[in-house]
């Protein structure tokens, strides 16, 4: 079924919920940007030929 019909008679996929890994992960800044204090230089890929 797709969601427009689900939705529109109120129906909802028990099997399709939130991940509780991911939103832990997110609630912990576990996979977060650090700052660069190596001064290392990343250097951004322009192209793939």
């Amino acid at each position: 079924m797709s969601k427009k019909y689900m939705r529109r008679l109120d129906l909802v996929c028990p099997h399709r919920k939130p991940n509780p890994y991911k939103r832990m992960a997110k609630a912990t800044q576990e996979h977060r940007v650090v700052p660069n204090k190596l001064e290392r230089d990343f250097k951004k890929l322009t192209h793939f030929f």
